[in-house]
């Protein structure tokens, strides 16, 4: 527990240190970043393989890659695209089991610093929500899932541009190749046509019902899906859970904030409805949200997927689709909290680290469900 602790420390002080040697506030939280994600891609690479429920069983299999030398596609149950990097790092290069796992970890982190890079307004609390609400835990067992969204979060800057060759082609291109990491990329294609969707009377009606019908007929739907595509005697149950009823606050949260936005800016909700008696027309959704960066209305629209997703497959084999929605809660948060005034924005701040880190304790820590607690180093296993 002292590594996750010392990692907290660190992202929450550099910045504050930074800023006081730095006037650019963008260069402070630009280092801070760096010195965080360095922090993070050693605790990914050095760690032992008792640190991540799924890492051994990996670990177990680089090594059968390495001595043997005759692919077996019955004895190698993950997707293709990960047998052939385990076997070039295995069988070419002869490498060790840690160095492929500071590569995977290496490309991981990469990924997320451009991620946090080009979308966060607050990089390093970004990294600090990541650490918080457990997708550094989930990423330290899920080695495949991990290497798949990092690959999709690299073709993000493509979906704001317009046109099938480059934008469309190479989307649907590397989404692909995530897929062939781990199936559950598929579920990039969907955020892609979400974040494609125009924002209308249609759609938002869409939106708002979606999940309710999700949550009402899931139970059939994915006991079916199970039974026919994972063969997996898992249930497919109704129930919530408590993460789902936490990222649907954050939704709310994210609502009453646009809300808030649009009355500052003189635009109401009665606009859309009530046709102007003067220019004779009503305003349209997307105008109520116009002034609204682009990132933030990307990271609530990935965050509603998660959500929605989650809302349907509940605890079951399905349920890791959900986190390639889920992780933009660690954009969404910073840059909604950046829309308030300075005061304002630092009582949110530590009033949201507060409830982070009693959830962290609470319901990653206690539980361990991912066997990450406590943590280990390679040369201590």
């Amino acid at each position: 527990m002292t590594v996750y602790l010392a990692f907290i420390s660190i992202t929450i002080v550099s910045p504050i240190l930074l800023q006081s040697i730095f006037e650019d506030r963008k260069k402070a939280n630009l280092c801070a970043l760096i010195i965080s994600a360095l922090f993070l891609f050693l605790m990914l690479a050095l760690r032992a393989p008792s640190v991540g429920r799924d890492v051994i069983g990996y670990k177990n299999m680089y090594e059968q890659f390495a001595k043997n030398t005759r692919y077996d596609a019955d004895t190698y149950w993950v997707e293709k695209g990960y047998s052939m990097i385990q076997m070039f790092f295995a069988r070419v290069l002869k490498a060790d089991w840690q160095v492929f796992l500071a590569f995977c970890s290496g490309f991981s982190v990469f990924s997320y610093f451009l991620f946090l890079k080009r979308y966060s307004s607050d990089p390093a609390f970004s990294l600090l929500v990541y650490i918080l609400m457990g997708y550094m835990m989930f990423d330290m067992s899920a080695m495949r899932t991990a290497l798949a969204l990092s690959i999709c979060l690299l073709i993000l800057p493509l979906f704001d541009k317009k046109g099938i060759w480059p934008p469309m082609i190479v989307t649907i291109i590397v989404i692909f190749i995530a897929i062939q990491f781990h199936s559950s990329a598929y579920i990039f294609y969907l955020l892609y046509l979400l974040y494609k969707t125009p924002l209308n009377s249609v759609s938002v009606f869409c939106f708002i019902s979606l999940p309710m019908f999700f949550f009402a007929f899931r139970g059939p739907i994915v006991d079916w899906a199970i039974g026919n595509f994972k063969k997996s005697a898992i249930d497919g149950g109704a129930s919530l859970g408590g993460n789902a009823l936490l990222y649907i606050f954050i939704l709310i949260f994210a609502v009453i904030v646009f809300v808030f936005l649009a009355y500052q800016n003189g635009t109401s909700f009665k606009s859309i409805v009530r046709i102007d008696p003067q220019t004779k027309k009503r305003k349209h959704f997307k105008d109520v949200f116009a002034d609204i960066d682009s990132s933030t209305i990307m990271a609530f629209r990935m965050l509603y997927a998660g959500v929605a997703f989650t809302i349907f497959t509940g605890n079951n084999i399905f349920a890791r689709m959900a986190e390639y929605g889920l992780i933009f809660t660690v954009i969404l948060l910073p840059n909604l909290i950046s829309k308030f005034e300075i005061r304002s924005r630092y009582i949110l701040k530590i009033g949201l680290i507060g409830l982070m880190m009693l959830y962290f304790y609470y319901y990653k820590v206690i539980p361990d469900d991912l066997w990450c607690v406590p943590y280990k180093f390679f040369w201590d296993a």
